[in-house]
């Protein structure tokens, strides 16, 4: 589900064309659109000098939070680095104002009406991040212990719980850093079952689901879904990406005890590293003779966010992602398993193998202007058959790499 970004503009902007000055010296907003990670509207200003801030707005949750706050919005900013702390947080915070502003002559129905939801594909869902604990070390963990994008308590967790289904959101993920270590998780899934969501998923590195007592609560509190990391088999990879190998040894137990739970929708969440990249047929083939209840695998390169922002370099080449992607899809699909690469964190279509495609989410998108917050395209995308669905490729690779090749139309 996302928000729907033609009533937003129709009721906050009021037909005006973009750019729009707000009140900032200088600062003009110049582009509004669906963020799909977030749920959200962005708002992209820029400044005299070109640089731009990405400002998203989602709609107000009291509990949660934000920078700034309206009536009905609340008021966040992706922090680069690109634009100074002090300046950003004038600079939401005067949109806000702007944005308030126009509440108080609409009403309140028209600015209720401008972030109502519309449906989308059912692959989509709320991710509430609802601890800070773990108990790896993954280096490209995209949600690090101080991240903004955790829920700070209990309160607001079970408030976005209510909110959400009231907007009409029927699938939750539960996830974070090891949400299973939060000891208030049975509460959230009952709260859930409670509120009628259809699909209660715990995104887990499955160390915990090892210890039966854990599984049992998590099982009766009305888990139906599990989203486990798995990024190798092998003990050497994962103690270079992950930590401990008896970790790895305590994660293989407990998505083997999943399978003698067939209720329970599994799903191995892949992430692609210089280190593992060659592995990934070899783990879709194991996984599939030996775990066939996880029937769904998300293959997603590394992303330089989180942690990942400070491990660049093993990123994998996307020049080098088609073989082993063309093999490990093959495999797959061969076993009767779905496997996509995800539209956020993913690779660009021009990366995938020919004629595989359609196993990237981004295949679906509709075309237009559909490049994501943190990144851009090299000046020879606008001759791929693919740019305009293309999401882009991270900014932070294109500045160390160039070897996309675009696929003439």
């Amino acid at each position: 589900m996302s928000y729907d970004e033609g009533r937003f503009l129709a009721t906050y902007l009021r037909g005006a064309r973009l750019p729009l000055p707000f009140g900032v010296q200088g600062w003009q907003l110049v582009r509004v659109g669906s963020d799909r990670a977030r749920l959200a509207i962005d708002l992209t200003l820029e400044g005299p000098t070109g640089t731009r801030l990405l400002v998203f707005v989602e709609r107000r949750l009291d509990g949660t939070e934000s920078l700034a706050r309206t009536r009905f919005l609340q008021l966040s900013y992706y922090d680069d680095g690109a634009v100074e702390g002090a300046l950003a947080a004038r600079l939401v915070r005067t949109l806000a104002s702007v944005l308030e502003q126009v509440e108080q002559r609409v009403g309140d129905a028209a600015s209720q009406a401008a972030l109502a939801r519309a449906e989308q594909p059912v692959l989509a869902e709320l991710e509430l991040r609802v601890n800070r604990d773990c108990n790896e070390e993954c280096v490209f963990c995209n949600t690090p212990a101080g991240s903004e994008t955790i829920l700070p308590g209990r309160a607001q967790i079970l408030a976005a719980l209510r909110a959400e289904r009231a907007a009409g959101q029927r699938v939750v993920t539960f996830t974070g850093r090891e949400p299973t270590l939060d000891p208030s998780l049975p509460e959230y899934l009952e709260e859930a079952v409670a509120l009628g969501y259809e699909r209660r998923r715990v995104a887990t590195n499955g160390t915990t689901l090892a210890h039966p007592p854990t599984l049992a609560r998590l099982l009766a509190a009305g888990m139906n879904g599990a989203k486990i990391s798995l990024h190798t088999f092998d003990a050497s990879t994962f103690r270079s990406l992950v930590g401990a190998p008896r970790l790895l040894d305590k994660a293989l137990e407990g998505l083997g005890r999943l399978g003698e739970h067939p209720s329970v929708e599994v799903q191995i969440v892949v992430v692609l590293t210089r280190l593992n990249l060659a592995e990934l047929p070899a783990l879709i083939r194991r996984l599939a003779g030996e775990y066939p209840w996880a029937r769904q695998v998300t293959v997603s390169p590394m992303a330089p966010v989180g942690d990942g922002a400070r491990h660049i370099e093993l990123m994998p080449r996307l020049g080098a992602l088609a073989g082993p992607l063309r093999e490990a899809i093959d495999v797959a699909t061969a076993a009767g398993m779905h496997l996509i690469v995800p539209a956020r964190c993913g690779a660009p279509l021009c990366a995938m193998p020919a004629g595989y495609e359609a196993f990237n989410q981004d295949h679906r998108n509709v075309p237009g202007d559909n490049v994501e917050p943190g990144k851009g395209k090299l000046p020879a995308c606008a001759t791929c058959k693919w740019d305009s669905r293309c999401t882009g490729t991270w900014s932070a690779y294109l500045a160390r790499h160039q070897d996309l090749r675009p696929i003439p139309r």
